[in-house]
């Protein structure tokens, strides 16, 4: 007969004094039963660990629901305990306590909005059209609206 695999866990990021920290529940299957639950900080330093066995109840019918309250239970008692303040004592500088941190900088005032950007005239280009010298704009604009000769 084929042992069931493990149960689904849970894993959860938490804030926490200034830092993230991440809780992890997993079970081991029926060969070693036990539900495991680790609290992890820095992106994988192990601050605490719960470990439940449940051997009690591997050959009982009651087995997966046992198990996935356990895993449920433990969880939540990893994640309680740490908003609550009961590791803190395991923390060390990981999260230090903000009460003792430093106050945040001064507002700096902001920059002044730039200068708006200064402009060099405009040089219009001047060519020879019916004997005169004169503008492009000029020469549009009478292609536009023409003027009456009349």
């Amino acid at each position: 007969m084929s042992r069931p695999s493990p149960l689904v866990g849970y894993n959860t990021s938490v804030a926490h004094r200034a830092a993230t920290f991440h809780i992890q529940t997993e079970d081991s299957g029926v060969g070693h039963p036990h539900v495991t639950t680790h609290l992890f900080a820095d992106g994988g330093r192990i601050i605490a660990t719960r470990r439940t066995s449940y051997a009690e109840h591997v050959d009982t019918p009651a087995y997966p629901d046992a198990v996935r309250e356990l895993i449920r239970a433990q969880h939540k008692a990893m994640y309680l305990a740490l908003r609550r303040g009961e590791l803190d004592h395991l923390l060390g500088d990981v999260a230090p306590d903000a009460s003792q941190a430093p106050p945040p900088p001064a507002p700096v005032a902001p920059a002044p909005p730039p200068a708006p950007p200064t402009r060099k005239p405009t040089r219009l280009a001047t060519i020879q059209y019916g004997g005169a010298e004169t503008s492009l704009v000029e020469i549009i604009l009478y292609q536009v609206a023409p003027e009456d000769d009349a």
